[in-house]
């Protein structure tokens, strides 16, 4: 791990081989059994969560969902984070075709854990990517000490076991509503797991720490500024990725504009790739450190690099807007409400938007607006399955909504492109907000609390 003569090589080299020998010989030897027993591969990888993580464990987790039938991953406790591990898979899952993405949720939630609570961390991981999720757990008995075994249990001794029903049919319509047609995105953002390959030394170094930063902090701005995207991670690119004119395709998904990120090195089929795609006009927006190691040439890194239009956080939303890359807007006064963030999928002329507000404390009066699209809004509740059209507003190109969003709300919308509407308006039902008392009184159910 010394950083001697060509380390850099050596240590990339190394964890390519790494990368292939865990995912090709062991991920896809559980795969091609599973095709041949008509069965399906499914599960998560560990240590999903960071590059750092993943060092330590994989080399990588984004190229083990190829092998994957239903690609899936953890998430335990009761919180959210930023969109890097739902988007990982979720992005490999699209552009592979895997319409099933699982998710094993709710482990260390706790007894006192609610329904909005649990509403709250599914539509996290649903907007990034996930439409199934695999409920942990549901326990025969928590006698003893079973009643501490990664709580809670989702079964009879839940003392909302009765109503579940109900909480879990609301998901099902919703990771329904997210198997529909294919995920749309406007922009791809190289996954800079690679770069890992060559900052790793076996600790935790300075170097890879500002990676994971500055990676959850690009991702954070693209979904807060509401700009759709996939990760592309570069084994998946060496394998599926392919340009069209101005196109950069990986498997079944276009891309109008590539993000290089905080970055210390790119693959040489990556470099090949992008210069084609540069060469013909493609976009290519640079945000923070360029790369300065490749394992091909470096004459055609430096040449890819001269391409590269270097912007901030803050500058990107502009920057795809100035040449029309953008397809949403989520106003709340005037600027982007950064606490929400939305997945689009599109069937022909239909489009799915989901629209979720992350934060527990927040409410925000917005306007959506959608760009290209002069359609009819409808929106599912996914509390009954019915359906109702909004009032919105059309200038022929764009189609304007106003919307509410309490804390932790979402949204499920359909917009059919009809390509001439006229402004619709519909009459508001008035609703009145009651606030629970803070003192309640409690029942024991049994004493199993207790033994």
């Amino acid at each position: 791990y010394r950083e001697t003569d060509h380390y850099q090589k050596v240590r990339y080299d190394f964890w390519v081989l790494v990368s292939e020998m865990f995912s090709c010989h062991y991920m896809k030897t559980i795969y091609d059994w599973c095709e041949e027993h008509h069965c399906k591969a499914t599960g998560h990888i560990m240590m999903e969560e960071s590059i750092f993580s993943q060092m330590t464990s994989t080399a990588g987790v984004m190229p083990f969902y190829e092998y994957m039938h239903v690609p899936g991953i953890d998430w335990l406790r009761r919180r959210i984070d930023s969109p890097v591990i739902g988007k990982q898979v979720g992005s490999v899952a699209c552009q592979l075709g895997k319409k099933q993405v699982l998710t094993e949720s709710y482990a260390l939630c706790g007894w006192g854990v609610t329904f909005e609570e649990l509403k709250w961390i599914a539509e996290w991981q649903f907007v990034n990517g996930v439409n199934q999720i695999c409920q942990h757990l549901m326990a025969y008995t928590i006698k003893g000490v079973r009643k501490r075994d990664y709580p809670p249990s989702h079964f009879i001794q839940q003392t909302w076991w009765k109503d579940a029903k109900l909480f879990h049919d609301y998901l099902a319509r919703e990771c329904v509503a997210l198997s529909y047609g294919d995920q749309t995105a406007d922009v791809l953002l190289l996954h800079p797991l690679r770069s890992g390959y060559i900052t790793y030394d076996g600790t935790r170094t300075e170097e890879i720490r500002q990676l994971d930063e500055r990676c959850v902090e690009i991702s954070e701005a693209l979904s807060g500024q509401h700009i759709s995207y996939h990760y592309g991670d570069e084994t998946i690119i060496e394998r599926y990725g392919r340009v069209e004119g101005k196109q950069f395709i990986v498997g079944r998904i276009a891309y109008q504009t590539v993000v290089m990120p905080h970055m210390h090195a790119l693959d040489k089929k990556t470099v090949d790739l992008l210069l084609d795609f540069a060469r013909n006009g493609g976009t290519i927006l640079g945000v923070g450190r360029d790369p300065d190691f490749t394992n091909g040439s470096m004459e055609k890194l430096g040449e890819l690099l001269t391409y590269v239009r270097q912007t901030n956080l803050t500058g990107i939303r502009s920057a795809l807007k100035e040449e029309g890359l953008i397809s949403l807007s989520i106003h709340c006064g005037e600027e982007e409400a950064d606490c929400i963030s939305y997945q689009q999928r599109t069937e022909g002329d239909t489009s799915v938007y989901f629209l979720v507000n992350h934060s527990q404390e927040r409410f925000c009066d917005t306007t959506v607006t959608f760009f290209g699209v002069a359609g009819a809004v409808f929106q599912m509740h996914a509390e009954t399955g019915a359906i109702e059209r909004l009032a919105s507003q059309s200038d022929g190109k764009n189609t304007i909504i106003k919307l509410g969003f309490n804390p932790m709300q979402s949204y499920l919308l359909y917009v059919e492109d009809v390509h001439t509407v006229d402004n619709y308006h519909v009459k508001r039902e008035l609703r009145q907000e009651l606030l629970l008392l803070d003192e309640w009184k409690l029942d024991a159910i049994d004493t199993n609390a207790f033994t």
